[in-house]
């Protein structure tokens, strides 16, 4: 079926190749991982890098596996029919956003009608909100992701651009909770941002709100369910080395989109039937500095704190990675550190990642 589904889009994109110019480019990844954890983490302790498990799954112990859900491999299309029409489809393999089983699934599909100052995009993509202020490479970014940084699963969308400036709408994803079963929403989400960029500066400001309605038709009981966020980072470049900040602050992130890990993301009832926010805030400082065309360093701090109904819950992540090159091949070795407050555990690991573009 996933040979099928690949060849069918292959297919439709071939199809229109004689009036449009078709570029096809991708990237491999695979990854070798140790990591150890106290039993405060998940009830379980390995305190060893590897070898027996106690109960720690393969992908929490020491494998070698292939990055998926975002750093996954993939194929890219790029089809340009004209000066100002052009489209970007992107296949990827693992688990698409939403837990699915392992397979191939479109990351983006996107198609792109420039006219003068501006361009508008329509179909399947990122979201302007999303923002990466730290790169690590351990288990997909998976503990960062969310944490420092802002990472808004994929969506339907629509969006104008113009001059530095971007407003885009996009699927309202509203979810049901509990006994109030009919969600209603009226408008889609809307986001927006502002980016600005020389040699030496790059700083980007954005934000985004979703509102949707839940109802519970036993008890004739409805509440109204709104998520907001608003981001700013920058990155400032001195010569081959550079320093990143960013910061954000979030309302029911989870309830929009965003990944959140380790503290509470999302909305819930309480006992007296009240809507009890999430309230997220997190921020990340990173540097580096590239030694030379073969060899660079990378080390960053991440910071993340949640409150709901009078709950607080911290979470601290820290790494440091070298980028080598050997031929075409990107090696990045890199060693890291999570921790959660109120003896909620911790963990560090060490991991190598292969990735190579074509």
């Amino acid at each position: 079926m996933k040979k099928l589904l690949i060849a069918l889009l292959v297919l439709g994109l071939a199809a229109p190749a004689m009036a449009a110019e078709v570029t096809i480019s991708g990237s491999n990844w695979v990854m070798l991982c140790y990591q150890s954890q106290d039993e405060d983490w998940s009830g379980i302790k390995d305190g060893d890098f590897g070898g027996s498990s106690d109960g720690i799954t393969a992908a929490q112990n020491n494998i070698i596996y292939i990055p998926k859900a975002g750093k996954s491999n993939n194929i890219n299309f790029h089809a340009t029919a004209s000066d100002t029409l052009s489209s970007w489809v992107e296949i990827g393999l693992g688990p698409a956003p939403g837990g699915q089983a392992d397979a191939a699934y479109v990351k983006h599909a996107v198609a792109k009608w420039k006219f003068g100052a501006g361009a508008l995009s329509f179909g399947w993509g990122e979201a302007l909100d999303t923002w990466m202020a730290a790169f690590p490479v351990y288990v997909d970014a998976g503990p960062y992701i969310g944490n420092g940084s802002m990472y808004h699963v994929r969506k339907s969308l629509l969006q104008l651009d113009i001059s530095g400036f971007s407003v885009a709408i996009r699927e309202n994803t509203g979810n049901p909770n509990g006994a109030y079963t009919d969600v209603d929403a009226y408008i889609p989400e809307i986001a927006a941002s502002y980016a600005w960029a020389n040699k030496m500066l790059f700083i980007k400001g954005a934000g985004g709100f979703q509102t949707y309605s839940i109802t519970d038709h036993v008890a004739d009981d409805s509440l109204t369910i709104n998520s907001y966020d608003v981001s700013l980072q920058t990155r400032v470049s001195l010569g081959p080395a550079y320093i990143g900040l960013g910061g954000y602050y979030a309302v029911n992130p989870s309830d929009e989109g965003f990944l959140v890990f380790n503290v509470p993301g999302g909305y819930t009832i309480d006992a007296n039937g009240d809507v009890q926010d999430a309230k997220v805030a997190g921020g990340s400082l990173t540097a580096g500095v590239k030694l030379n065309p073969s060899l660079g360093f990378n080390a960053g701090f991440i910071y993340q704190t949640g409150e709901r109904d009078e709950n607080s819950q911290n979470c601290v992540n820290a790494f440091v990675n070298l980028d080598t090159k050997l031929g075409p091949i990107m090696v990045t070795p890199e060693i890291g550190y999570q921790a959660k407050d109120e003896d909620r555990g911790s963990r560090m690991y060490v991991s190598t990642l292969f990735k190579v573009f074509w």
